[in-house]
């Protein structure tokens, strides 16, 4: 599950002590749990699919992407270069065939015409 390989990577950011990926990828799993979460409390226990996760990605990106406009209109280009950064992180998994790698604007693109 895509959940599974997220946290694999979230240990291996954090053997290499990549503080970037580390803190997207523990917002994106934060995210994840409060999904789980509301899922429990409006349905009973029904687990979070990978296409749920990918729409949450696709959203936190998009929220990332707005905070950056934001930030470079109002001439805060540190904030705005911290964002960037963030909304380009991406989560690369391994599937059964080693060539799944999930990039998060490569979902983002696929979702664009869906609304989030």
């Amino acid at each position: 599950m895509l959940l599974d390989l997220i946290k694999e990577d979230l240990k291996i950011a954090m053997k290499a002590k990549d503080t970037l990926t580390v803190s997207t990828l523990r917002m994106v799993t934060s995210a994840i749990k409060n999904i789980e979460i509301n899922n429990r409390i409006s349905d009973g226990s029904s687990p979070v699919n990978e296409s749920q996760i990918i729409q949450l990605i696709s959203k936190m990106i998009k929220q990332r992407k707005e905070s950056a406009d934001i930030f470079r209109t109002s001439e805060r280009l540190d904030l705005e270069k911290k964002e960037n950064e963030t909304a380009k992180e991406t989560v690369t998994s391994e599937g059964e065939n080693n060539n799944d790698q999930i990039s998060v604007f490569d979902m983002q693109s696929d979702k664009n015409t869906s609304s989030i």
